[in-house]
């Protein structure tokens, strides 16, 4: 129960003793009630409704909201913020926090490659880089060509995790990292080129597939002129007709005359027929006068 020394209306401001009634904690409770007799922290000040905080170039202001609950909690976050201040409830709450986000994180410096980030491993080889660039006075080109080697391993999965030994959070040694005439390298022998096993029976396969092919084109091929004298002949006994050579062919059309010549057909468009659909301006028809 909140004790008053005086009668409410006798404060500086008596909203702030609405605010301390709302308030659990006793020491955010005591300031409550400084704050209702006009005292408040360095640099801190209130008037009308608005809470404030002198900066050396201005003022940053807030204001407070009339339900008491809400604005004891914007007063509290608001002199956390500019002054530090915090209860001892406040602090055992922040050591909390701080050991629930550690027990769920393991530290840098206890990790090794396989336990790491996508970022933390970019950060980790860029930072390599920087050390082996100043420990071998390499130029920007060399330290380019330092990255790109290990990010291709790793890509490649030429490395593994095994290869990337770290000792205090950082990378300390990259086994088959070679450095030879001013470029970086991987040694073949100690992290080679991975190559696929190969089924014997695919090869088996493919070698009968080419040898089918083989076969096939080995054939005596039929000649064009021939091809075409069959064409004409086969289409001879089908019309009963002498067949010159056509231009193109048009099949079930009451109009086409056998006997006409194809230097007189004639194809026309009839452009003022054509029509634009109304819902797509790509749909176009045409039609055609023979």
């Amino acid at each position: 129960m909140l004790k008053l020394d005086k009668p409410v209306m006798e404060y500086k401001n008596p909203e702030f003793i609405e605010m301390a009634r709302y308030i659990t904690d006793e020491y955010w409770q005591q300031k409550m009630m400084l704050a209702a007799n006009g005292k408040f922290p360095r640099k801190i000040s209130y008037r009308n409704g608005e809470i404030r905080f002198r900066k050396p170039n201005g003022m940053t202001t807030e204001m407070i909201c009339d339900d008491p609950s809400e604005a004891a909690a914007i007063v509290i976050k608001f002199i956390k913020k500019f002054t530090g201040l915090s209860s001892a409830t406040d602090n055992q709450q922040s050591l909390k926090r701080i050991k629930s986000t550690s027990n769920r994180y393991k530290p840098l410096s206890e990790c090794v490659w396989k336990d790491l980030s996508k970022s933390s491993k970019i950060m980790l080889i860029d930072r390599y880089a920087d050390e082996i660039s100043v420990h071998m006075s390499l130029n920007s080109i060399q330290r380019c060509n330092l990255i790109k080697v290990i990010q291709c391993g790793l890509t490649s999965s030429r490395l593994n995790h095994n290869q990337i030994q770290m000792s205090g959070g950082k990378i300390c040694k990259i086994d088959g990292l070679v450095y030879n005439s001013g470029v970086f390298t991987l040694d073949p022998s100690e992290v080679p080129y991975k190559q696929e096993s190969v089924d014997r029976r695919n090869i088996i396969d493919l070698n009968a597939k080419y040898s089918e092919r083989r076969d096939a084109k080995s054939k005596p091929a039929v000649p064009l002129g021939s091809m075409v004298q069959n064409i004409t002949n086969y289409l001879s006994a089908k019309l009963d007709k002498t067949i010159v050579t056509p231009t193109f062919i048009i099949l079930n059309d009451p109009d086409f005359d056998i006997n006409t010549s194809s230097n007189e057909i004639n194809i026309k468009s009839d452009i003022d027929n054509w029509s634009i659909s109304p819902d797509s301006y790509d749909s176009m028809s045409t039609s055609f006068d023979r």
